[in-house]
């Protein structure tokens, strides 16, 4: 249940196999995942407009972590 973030820090994988396969496989989180993964993504856009570098930073890394786990879902990512 724990990974190695871009930084080198771990971090819980919630949305790992782990969870999906263990802890979640009886309930469809489908809307909860895509209500989410639509709110990091207007975060990251909205405080990377605003030059906010420290937020935009930590939003684009939730990002791209949202974006490498979506299709373990089964839910494809919002790519430009």
């Amino acid at each position: 249940m724990l990974l190695q973030d871009f930084d080198g820090n771990l971090i819980i994988d919630y949305l790992g196999e782990t969870f999906r396969n263990k802890l979640f496989m009886n309930t469809d989180l489908t809307k909860m995942l895509l209500a989410a993964y639509g709110f990091v993504t207007e975060q990251a856009t909205k405080w990377k407009a605003e030059r906010n570098t420290k937020l935009a930073l930590r939003y684009l890394a939730l990002l791209e972590y949202f974006e490498e786990r979506l299709p373990e879902w089964g839910i494809e990512a919002l790519k430009d």
